[in-house]
């Protein structure tokens, strides 16, 4: 699964505070960066920070609907 964040390093934090596992070490590429954790029931989860760029919108468009 991948989850998509805003803050990766407070998603981190939260995560490894609840019991979850770094399998990944964080990497940086130029839109953000990612983690992979392993939560204590098994589940493998990639989080990704993503910096929105200058055509992202908060909205999807009518043929997203």
């Amino acid at each position: 699964m991948t989850v998509l964040n805003a803050d990766l390093d407070a998603a981190v934090a939260r995560q490894v505070g609840a019991g979850a596992e770094i399998v990944q070490q964080r990497w940086d590429t130029p839109v953000g960066g990612g983690v992979r954790l392993r939560h204590p029931d098994g589940l493998l989860v990639e989080y990704v920070e993503h910096r929105p760029g200058p055509f992202d919108v908060d909205e999807p468009g009518k043929a997203f609907r």
